[in-house]
C-alpha cells in the first residue's frame, strides 16, 4: 500500500508494516510514479472571513 503525504504536515506518521508514505510537495504536481498511490493523507486550512 501506498500513501501519500505533504511534506508539510504538522505532524509524523508512522506508517505500519507493508505501507509506504511518500512525502509529496502540494504545490507539485504527483510524480507519475506516484499515481499509483492508494490513498492520502490531506489537510486544509481556512482562513477567517
Amino acid at each position: 500500500m501506498k500513501i501519500l503525504a505533504t511534506n508539510n504536515a504538522p505532524f509524523e506518521f508512522e506508517a505500519p508494516a507493508g505501507v509506504e508514505v511518500v512525502s509529496v510537495d502540494e504545490r507539485e504536481p504527483i510524480p507519475a510514479e506516484h499515481l499509483d498511490a492508494d490513498a492520502a493523507i490531506v489537510q486544509g486550512w481556512t482562513s477567517p472571513s
